[in-house]
């Protein structure tokens, strides 16, 4: 019981540890955008949503990619369930770069040029795997964007407006992925090309 951290004493070093974890704390996320929608809160607060970033893709992963997403996931399958490793549900493998940790990925497949389609969310764990001569693969799971404790699922409408943009979304992730802020921008300035 004494030995506990709510019961010694606090030193300088605990108060300086305590600062430097708050300010890691991205700004925004104590106080969450008002929208409900992922798009809407976006544009309400881009420094919130800077961490959100759509990987739109034109080919699937590399036969050797497959196989180590595939060992991955039996290797977290047998795992103890205090483990990291075990938590990591049906992951998603993306061979894109490095993709910062903690960001959220909304995943836009391009695979079908006719009809692009958003999958669903992932977030980057810093789960990474080598292949020699290719991208490294970045092992994520499957999530909703959560923000100062708010989830934002994607809604029928950001999926349109992103899906009707994949062309263009892809061309301009130069490192394979581009912020939510700039996928918006992109897909804003088509509608209005497009509009009567």
């Amino acid at each position: 019981m004494w030995g506990a951290a709510e019961t010694r004493i606090v030193t300088a070093s605990d108060i300086k540890a305590a600062r430097a974890r708050r300010d890691a704390v991205p700004a925004g996320t104590l106080n969450p955008p008002n929208s409900k929608t992922l798009i809407a809160a976006c544009r309400e607060r881009p420094d919130v949503f800077k961490h959100v970033v759509v990987i739109a893709y034109g080919e699937y992963l590399s036969r050797v990619a497959k196989k180590k997403l595939k060992a991955f996931k039996e290797q977290a399958a047998v795992l103890e369930p205090s483990s990291d490793l075990s938590k990591v549900k049906r992951p998603w493998g993306y061979q894109v770069g490095a993709i910062p940790i903690g960001a959220w990925i909304i995943d836009l497949d391009r695979t079908d040029v006719k009809l692009p389609k958003i999958l669903g969310c992932s977030r980057s764990v810093g789960i990474q795997r080598e292949i020699e001569g290719e991208e490294l693969l970045a092992v994520t799971p499957r999530g909703v964007v959560s923000v100062g404790g708010r989830r934002y699922p994607i809604a029928s409408t950001a999926r349109a407006l992103l899906e009707a943009a994949g062309k263009q979304i892809m061309r301009a992730g130069k490192k394979g992925f581009v912020s939510l802020q700039q996928a918006i921008e992109i897909a804003d300035r088509l509608a209005r090309k497009q509009a009567p």
